[in-house]
């Protein structure tokens, strides 16, 4: 099957633009504390949301706080799901991580703690999420 130099050119502008999006794409990362009772509990449960239309990320994600997160009591429940988000037109892939009895204490507790997620992440894809801490998660 012959193709014509104008089909050739617009598939090549379309993967342009689909790599070019893929590299600037930053992934927002909702995360919310849970249970912290007062200001003599120290310690809370952390969720962590976040959606990719990229499945082989979502799952390096897990597996690395499956493997590799250390802090709190227990291993951490990692959940990963997938939908079509039929708007967009495209397949996505859910992870949910929760983690319990997290140190949150001191003046920075919870910016501490942000910092080892956001180090933690960076460490399978540099500069690729952006966190935010959020009352309720919104799925």
């Amino acid at each position: 099957m012959r193709r014509t130099a104008s089909s050739v050119l617009r598939d090549l502008e379309i993967r342009v633009a689909r790599l070019e999006r893929q590299a600037k794409y930053d992934i927002e990362v909702q995360i919310a504390f849970k249970g912290r009772a007062g200001s003599n509990t120290p310690r809370a449960n952390v969720e962590m949301y976040f959606e990719t239309d990229n499945e082989n990320l979502a799952r390096m994600v897990g597996s690395h706080f499956d493997r590799n997160w250390t802090e709190g009591r227990g291993s951490p429940y990692v959940s990963i799901g997938s939908y079509v988000d039929e708007r967009a037109g495209v397949d996505l892939t859910n992870v949910t991580i929760k983690l319990r009895n997290i140190d949150t204490s001191g003046n920075n507790g919870y910016f501490n703690f942000m910092k080892k997620v956001k180090k933690f992440l960076d460490e399978v894809k540099r500069n690729g999420f952006r966190l935010e801490a959020v009352s309720e998660i919104k799925y």
